[in-house]
């Protein structure tokens, strides 16, 4: 069965050199899981894969245009999504246990309507899956990319193209 998200925090352990990713569940579940540079990495080749398959995205032909596009539905996602609420432990059972676990793998599927149902594989060979809507998406991919550059992993971690502000002299066709 797959949970819905309902909350998530990521911070950086440097005594550990990874990232501590906590999720809660709609379904009253936490999960404490270990990302390491190697996983994130991996990681951010799907969940890019997932943002490019959204709505509107995949249809595109031309790469610069589903680029700007990306980063357009990215920022606006961003722009009203809740950074700003604090994670709140509660009562919640941790069906992978107390302690983080480590993750080795990842795999996701996208629906028509753009919701992902992601795929977490465990070093112990368990897993757990929580379904994205785009907006869960973009976060996600957000305090990743924030994350990653606090641990200072070096990763370039990037969505799409950044639009580029027209200048007069860009803006003339010769």
């Amino acid at each position: 069965m797959v949970d819905t998200l309902h909350q998530l925090n990521l911070t950086v352990s440097t005594e550990e050199d990874r990232l501590l990713l906590r999720l809660s569940t709609s379904g009253k579940n936490e999960y404490r899981l270990w990302l390491t540079r190697r996983f994130v990495r991996a990681l951010w080749s799907v969940l890019i894969k997932a943002a490019e398959r959204q709505p509107g995205v995949g249809e595109q032909s031309d790469e610069e245009v589903r680029k700007a596009l990306l980063s357009f539905q990215h920022d606006a996602a961003v722009k009203d999504a809740d950074f700003k609420t604090v994670y709140k432990a509660g009562d919640f059972e941790c069906p992978l246990g107390e302690t983080p676990v480590l993750l080795t793998g990842a795999q996701l599927k996208t629906s028509r309507s753009g919701a992902v149902d992601l795929t977490l594989q465990t070093a112990d060979d368990r897993s757990l899956s929580v379904r994205l809507d785009p907006k869960l998406l973009h976060s996600l991919c957000s305090i990743l990319s924030a994350a990653a550059k606090k641990a200072e992993w070096e990763l370039d971690l990037a969505i799409g193209t950044p639009l580029v502000p027209r200048t007069p002299e860009r803006a003339r066709v010769h």
